[in-house]
């Protein structure tokens, strides 16, 4: 396997996203790369550019707004990580699989450290996997972190 430069994390806040934050940091700090924390906002559904409730509501202020909340989330989580490797926060808008992968040949990342949310049966068919999707589309190797407490399937 050759050196890991950059080590892509999407975090989507989570309980079970900031659990691969710890395997993530210390396959960093082990390697000297990079970690990227990614979080992706998905798309807000077309709706006019101003809806009136008694109020005026503006969507790109909206996104704005945002996509601020979550780049703000991301520093603070990665200030509370522990001092070392180098690290980035990005926040990107779509569709959480396809930017994840998007960003990941972007950034040209040697490794992707993601958890599942650990959805079986109808969870799963309703809500799919974006880990699955990942790991299909992602153009560099895929770690899945199993969340605390998730006993293995058939168990």
């Amino acid at each position: 396997m050759s050196p890991l430069r950059t080590i892509l994390v999407p975090i989507d806040f989570s309980e079970a996203s900031q659990h691969a934050l710890g395997p993530a940091v210390e396959l960093a700090t082990r390697e000297h790369a990079t970690v990227v924390l990614l979080h992706v906002l998905s798309h807000l559904p077309d709706i006019p550019a101003r809806l009136s409730f008694n109020i005026h509501f503006e969507v790109p202020e909206y996104r704005q707004a945002l996509h601020a909340a979550a780049l703000d989330q991301l520093r603070q989580l990665d200030a509370a990580l522990p001092q070392g490797p180098v690290r980035q926060v990005r926040v990107e808008h779509g569709d959480p699989a396809d930017e994840i992968v998007r960003i990941a040949a972007e950034i040209d990342a040697d490794l992707i450290v993601m958890s599942t949310h650990g959805r079986r049966g109808f969870g799963h068919l309703l809500y799919g996997s974006v880990t699955e999707r990942v790991v299909r589309l992602a153009p560099c190797s895929v770690l899945c972190v199993r969340p605390k407490g998730r006993p293995r399937q058939g168990q």
